[in-house]
């Protein structure tokens, strides 16, 4: 996982190739939390992973269902 000091974090760094932020309901996320990390690691694609699937974007975020991950 990733976590800056005042306590954002990723839930999961995958071979330092895509990143993942699991929610249980993705309309919880909030862009603005992420954009250190996104700020910082643009190599890195960020994504959601959740069983609760509405749309398939947050902004530019892709939303996934824990299957396709």
């Amino acid at each position: 996982f990733w976590r800056t000091i005042s306590r954002n974090e990723i839930d999961f760094i995958v071979a330092e190739k895509f990143a993942l932020e699991v929610k249980s309901n993705p309309k919880q996320f909030k862009i603005k939390k992420y954009s250190l990390f996104t700020d910082n690691y643009s190599d890195i694609e960020l994504q959601i992973a959740s069983l609760n699937i509405k749309q398939d974007l947050i902004g530019s975020i892709a939303v996934r269902e824990v299957w396709q991950i």
